[in-house]
């Protein structure tokens, strides 16, 4: 599937969560993911990334001798061009932006483009959000 987006298409992925693994006789044994336990952290550059929001923003859990003192707040997401489940960390502006939109967490299970906007003046990013529709 292919959205256009910004004069610029990106192929996309259904997020089905269907992991395809060969074995040593070269097949490939058909079986669908129940739970990811882990995910990735998708890490945003500067192309824009395509994604399906599975779950409300949470906080995230204390790491034995961290340094950080500020828990994160998280998101489940699916990567549209891979397919992929990922964990994204939500920084503040984004939190902000996207609560005001779609309050009472009605941004889970919809998609969206998001871009993270660097900004010369300030200390932190910005974030271009967008709700897409998939074909």
């Amino acid at each position: 599937m292919t959205k256009k987006s910004e004069s610029h298409e990106v192929e996309v992925m259904a997020p089905e969560h269907e992991l395809e693994v060969v074995n040593s006789a070269g097949t490939a044994p058909q079986f669908t993911v129940v739970k990811a336990v882990t995910r990735p952290v998708l890490k945003f550059g500067a192309a824009p990334e395509y994604i399906l929001i599975e779950s409300a923003m949470y906080q995230g859990e204390p790491m034995e001798k961290s340094k950080i003192k500020e828990l994160p707040i998280l998101m489940d997401v699916v990567d549209l061009k891979t397919g992929e489940a990922m964990l994204m960390i939500c920084p503040t502006v984004f939190r902000q932006e996207l609560s005001k939109a779609y309050p009472d967490h009605t941004y889970v299970g919809k998609t969206f483009q998001v871009r993270k906007i660097k900004t010369e003046d300030k200390d932190y990013s910005l974030w271009g959000i967008t709700e897409i529709a998939l074909k």
